[in-house]
């Protein structure tokens, strides 16, 4: 997570607006992460621990993807 901070830093704007456009950034998180726990905690456990399994997986396509492509 913190390496995907870094690289949406690099996308904030410079002067003034930086600390208006992190804020927002942050706010977005907030929401998606408090939102997204509200869900999850209405949700029976084997379903939870189904979301948590396929996200898991899910990254580990991602992170594993590109080295299986660049392996061609």
């Amino acid at each position: 997570m913190a390496v995907h901070a870094m690289l949406h830093g690099q996308e904030a704007p410079a002067g003034a607006a930086s600390a208006l456009w992190w804020a927002g950034s942050f706010s977005a998180s907030v929401l998606v992460s408090g939102s997204s726990y509200l869900v999850l905690r209405q949700l029976p456990s084997r379903w939870t621990a189904a979301v948590a399994l396929l996200l898991a997986v899910a990254g580990a396509a991602l992170i594993l993807g590109p080295i299986a492509f660049a392996a061609r």
